[in-house]
């Protein structure tokens, strides 16, 4: 589960009555991620009480790169905003979901509940926040019994179908592939490639499950080699590296082990430092070899 903050969503307003925290938001809003958040600093510590500053200092230490430890360090102002604003959806929504992110890396029980709890809060506030309830999707479809359910995982899904169809077929069919329904999972993406044959989401979706299942593997590498083509940029597209990744999976499957190999060694071409490409091109034997 990735983090998406809403980048600092709102807009300043072009007023001479702007505030130390706009100011600051501002220089987030340029990029000078260092001196808004030294500004920022400068006010929670002056202003204790300042929700909205403690929310984008949040997103100040977030953006500033450093992985887990940067999330580890932004989910405390985001808590103590939560606190201070109890009801703005967008921090709540926020909250929760590094909360989300947080209990992935730390296996935090505790933090899941509260990151559910603040998400179901921010709905309530904003039912149309579907980065809220595909959090609450992934959640509810991956947790462990008791704490997982399917039914409350389908009334997110549904909810999210209902707003945008294209993004409820999507996550169907990211569920599909995890319950090992691969039929149904490429009976969804042809509908959608059907609508739209440079769906790019539909096309990964598609070659990832031929290459996990190891079937329609002709298919799959064509729709992997499509998708190459299209160099989808979006922030959640996949990346070169992870295409020639399943490529040389199918590659495997299909017994052609040179091919495996070169789809492998491109993969880490894009990034040399791919643990998955690696461990896969390590592993590769010709036919007939002993391991």
């Amino acid at each position: 589960m990735h983090v998406r903050f809403p980048l600092l969503a709102f807009a300043l307003a072009a007023t001479v009555f702007a505030t130390p925290t706009d100011d600051a938001v501002a220089l987030l809003k340029e990029g000078k991620l260092a001196d808004g958040r030294a500004a920022l600093e400068k006010i929670t510590v002056a202003e204790p009480e300042n929700a909205r500053a403690c929310f984008f200092l949040a997103q100040a230490i977030a953006r500033s790169g450093g992985g887990a430890k940067a999330i580890d360090a932004a989910l405390p102002w985001l808590e103590k905003a939560a606190k201070l604003a109890p009801n703005d959806a967008e921090i709540l929504a926020a909250y929760g979901r590094v909360s989300m992110e947080f209990a992935g890396l730390h296996t935090s029980i505790s933090a899941a509940s509260k990151g559910r709890d603040a998400l179901d809060a921010a709905l309530k506030l904003n039912p149309g926040d579907l980065d809220s309830r595909e959090v609450l999707f992934q959640y509810y479809t991956q947790a462990p019994w008791p704490i997982g359910s399917s039914s409350k995982a389908a009334v997110q899904l549904d909810e999210i179908s209902k707003r945008d169809p294209r993004r409820g077929a999507l996550l169907a069919i990211e569920g599909k592939i995890r319950a090992k329904d691969y039929a149904a999972a490429f009976k969804l993406c042809d509908e959608l490639l059907a609508k739209d044959g440079n769906d790019w989401l539909a096309l990964y979706q598609y070659g990832r499950a031929a290459s996990i299942a190891g079937l329609n593997m002709e298919k799959g590498l064509t729709v992997l080699k499509k998708y190459l083509e299209l160099a989808p940029t979006a922030p959640r597209a996949p990346r070169p590296a992870n295409i020639w990744g399943r490529i040389g999976n199918i590659r495997e499957k299909q017994g052609d082990i040179a091919a495996a190999r070169e789809a492998y060694q491109t993969a880490l071409k894009f990034e040399p430092n791919n643990k998955s490409a690696a461990t896969a091109l390590a592993a590769l034997k010709e036919p007939g070899s002993k391991k």
